[in-house]
């Protein structure tokens, strides 16, 4: 099973906050406000699961949330019984979180990613519905630029198949 194939990488990324370099670097010059603002829950997600879902909660129960979703931005999940394609790439077993460690960086990972994409997605969707008009607005767009600037851009249509074995 791919599960087993990601226990290295996944360990390997244990104890890690790396999402606002790797994943983050470059909203971190783009959108320094946001990137900034998304490192708090992310530190507290680190500390514990409550802290984490607490994170993930405000985002769905944001207004803004449905806006978001239309638009096919990616916010991922972590913990056991999130399914692989829902996971931030460097975690992409769930076996892995039962390793100390593993599962308090992949929580703090995602919540940083999600916390990041939903703000700067907002930031740039409201820049653009003010410049294009309501009507107008191509925000499918938007989330994907986002999608891509941290780590969840679209593959070929001939590799998507084998998204998990080259992950």
């Amino acid at each position: 099973s791919m599960d087993y194939l990601n226990i290295p990488r996944a360990v390997f990324s244990s104890w890690d906050i790396s999402a606002p370099l790797r994943q983050g670097g470059i909203a971190s010059v783009a959108y320094p406000e946001e990137w900034l603002g998304s490192w708090g829950p992310m530190l507290k997600a680190l500390k514990n699961e409550k802290n984490a879902q607490a994170a993930q909660a405000a985002i769905r129960e944001s207004p803004l949330f449905d806006r978001t979703a239309k638009a096919g931005l990616e916010l991922t999940e972590f913990g056991l019984e999130a399914p692989a394609a829902l996971r931030e790439e460097r975690f992409g077993t769930r076996f892995a979180g039962r390793i100390p460690g593993v599962a308090a960086s992949e929580r703090a990972y995602t919540t940083f990613l999600n916390k990041l994409r939903f703000d700067v997605f907002n930031k740039l969707a409201d820049d653009h519905i003010k410049l294009v008009g309501e009507g107008a607005a191509r925000l499918d767009e938007v989330a994907n630029f986002i999608n891509k600037m941290t780590g969840r851009g679209t593959m070929p249509d001939m590799l998507k198949g084998a998204s998990r074995f080259l992950n």
